[in-house]
């Protein structure tokens, strides 16, 4: 799970208003900043869109954080669901001519390259360099889903996929795989 300073770390390194808006919201919304570092920050955000005089800024931003406050209550407001971040396979005209031997080359040089951070993050114990583990790892994430996406699963396909994983590794090993006997 993130934190407060995760949060932060992520932030400093966005220069796009809305995209600020709906990182800091989605923590909001997943509970990792509390309610007054949210306001304070959105504000802070706000004020930069606005403060670059581009109205269209501020309502990118608005447009952002109502969408990533879905399912959330704020300020008496139910909204109707929250939203779910899906890796997306990389299956843009970049990619068009690659074999699944290629992608599964990417895939190991993903793994290799959180493996390079891990080890960094491990010696430095610092906290951008568990980001960046974090931010690998999702690499390898992508990297495997583009490989199913290759081999014809669609999103629908992949769910089934992790459901299956799932059910399977719930029942393994007496039940001790997860600490809450696992997804359903």
């Amino acid at each position: 799970m993130s934190t407060d300073q995760d949060i932060e770390t992520i932030l400093k390194n966005l220069t796009n208003g809305h995209e600020k808006a709906e990182i800091l919201a989605g923590a909001y919304a997943d509970g990792v900043i509390p309610p007054a570092s949210f306001e304070h920050r959105l504000a802070e955000i706000l004020a930069g869109a606005y403060a670059d005089g581009r109205k269209k800024g501020w309502e990118e931003c608005m447009a952002a954080v109502m969408l990533a406050l879905r399912g959330c209550t704020l300020g008496g407001t139910k909204h109707q669901e929250k939203k779910v971040v899906l890796p997306h396979p990389c299956d843009g005209p970049l990619f068009k001519d690659w074999s699944m031997q290629d992608q599964r080359l990417k895939v190991y040089s993903e793994f290799m390259e959180a493996g390079n951070v891990l080890n960094r993050w491990e010696k430095s114990k610092l906290n951008d360099d568990r980001i960046k583990f974090g931010l690998e790892t999702a690499d390898i994430i992508v990297a495997v889903t583009t490989w199913q996406d290759m081999a014809g699963f669609d999103e629908r396909g992949r769910q089934w996929l992790l459901k299956q994983v799932n059910e399977s590794n719930r029942k393994r090993d007496g039940g001790k795989r997860f600490k809450t006997g696992g997804s359903k």
